[in-house]
C-alpha cells in the first residue's frame, strides 16, 4: 500500500508511529484488535451508505442493476485502467473479464 499511495518511507514510518498512538497498530506495526475493529466500523459505514444508493429500488431491480454490472466491471479491471497497487488500496482481485 506505501509505494500504492506514493508515500516515502520517513511518509509511512510517522503514519505508522499515529496509528500506533490510537492504538490501532501494535509495536511491530501489526493490526490490533482495536484497528481491526476500527477498519470494520469503517467498511461497514461505507457498506451502508453506498447500499442506500439500492434502497429506494425494488430488490429484484437492484439484484438486476448488480448483475449488469459485473461483466463491464470485469472488463474495468482487466482493461487495465485501473493501476495496481493503487491510491485507494483496491485489491487486484480476479481481473478475468471473461464473466
Amino acid at each position: 500500500m506505501q509505494v500504492g499511495r506514493g508515500w516515502s518511507d520517513p511518509e509511512w514510518a510517522d503514519a505508522e508511529e499515529r496509528q500506533r498512538s490510537r492504538g490501532l497498530l501494535d509495536a511491530r506495526s501489526a493490526v490490533t484488535e482495536r484497528g481491526r475493529a476500527e477498519r470494520d466500523l469503517v467498511e461497514d459505514t461505507t457498506d451502508r451508505l453506498a447500499g442506500r444508493l439500492l434502497g429506494p429500488l425494488a430488490e429484484a431491480t437492484a439484484d438486476a442493476l448488480l448483475a449488469a454490472l459485473e461483466v463491464p466491471g470485469r472488463q474495468v479491471l482487466a482493461s487495465g485502467l485501473l493501476p495496481f497497487p493503487n491510491r485507494i488500496g483496491l485489491p487486484a482481485c480476479d481481473r478475468d473479464a471473461s464473466g
